[in-house]
């Protein structure tokens, strides 16, 4: 499960940054700036891959002082360019959620409890 919620995030977001263009655009050229990372007890989406402080991070955020990068736009509910817009439009159109309760009622089904109400 949580390697299709990191999945779907690192696919939308990807997308979104190769429609901004510029320096996102190339950033989402480089497959090693987003990418999943699946552990047991979570997911992760690593923003810069291998490059800790690479133009995937500056790309994301933005900057004050590198002409480079796009305006920062803080560290509030408006963050973010491409991954944090993606992960709010996920949570405002329930797609998140949806994912988890199709999950929930597979498991369900796999041990024969009938739930009505949900999505089959």
């Amino acid at each position: 499960m949580r390697r299709k919620v990191a999945d779907l995030v690192d696919e939308k977001a990807t997308r979104k940054a190769r429609d901004l263009g510029g320096v996102h655009a190339h950033v989402a050229v480089d497959l090693d700036s987003l990418r999943p990372k699946i552990e047991s007890r979570n997911a992760t989406l690593i923003l810069g891959g291998r490059k800790k402080d690479g133009p995937a991070v500056g790309s994301e955020f933005g900057a004050k002082q590198y002409p480079q990068f796009p305006r920062w736009r803080g560290n509030d509910e408006n963050a973010g360019y491409y991954v944090w817009p993606t992960i709010r439009d996920l949570v405002r159109t329930k797609q998140l959620e949806e994912l988890y309760e199709d999950a929930i009622v597979e498991g369900l089904k796999s041990v024969d409890i009938v739930v009505d109400g949900l999505r089959s």
